[in-house]
């Protein structure tokens, strides 16, 4: 009798240990372990350059106004940004000044175009600065190594340091 005892309370043991078991697996499927914003489960550490490493050249040499687009309300909107590019001087491209130099006039071009999609509401968010650096980062790189052999990220990033809007 003392046996069959034993094994009951044993048995029971096992069970709510492997109910245990199941609840937490579930709740790592379910809950946690789902990224968030779109980030995978492990992060990439990103490489900052040393400053001797970047070099700095301003796109616009003063403020510069944009339209932003309409948006609903139907009044016309304006931002007033100043930027400058910064680059990586070790890229491995040929003439690296000269051809971001020579590009200056459609780099301009891809920020005013950027900005002509941007409406007020959107540049009233705080978080569509760190978007518009990266989108235009990508963009302007993609511009730069167009008829090189080898794509290279030329541009690190690009500093707003003026980033104004109003009605």
């Amino acid at each position: 009798m003392e046996r069959k005892g034993i094994i009951f309370i044993l048995l029971l043991i096992v069970a709510v240990l492997t109910l245990t078991v199941a609840i937490m697996a579930g709740y790592l499927l379910v809950a946690g372990s789902a990224p968030q914003n779109g980030t995978t489960a492990m992060q990439q550490t990103e490489v900052v350059p040393d400053i001797k490493d970047l070099g700095f050249v301003p796109i616009f040499q003063d403020s510069q106004y944009f339209n932003l687009k309409i948006d609903g309300s139907g009044k016309p909107a304006v931002i007033e940004i100043k930027a400058e590019l910064v680059y990586l001087k070790n890229a491995k491209v040929k003439d690296l000044e000269t051809k971001i130099t020579s590009s200056m006039g459609k780099i301009r071009e891809l920020i005013g175009a950027y900005f002509m999609q941007m409406t007020l509401e959107d540049a009233s968010k705080p978080e569509t600065i760190e978007v518009a650096k990266k989108e235009l980062t990508a963009q302007i790189n993609d511009l730069l190594n167009s008829g090189e052999k080898v794509k290279t990220n030329i541009v690190w990033t690009i500093n707003f340091d003026r980033w104004f809007y109003a009605v």
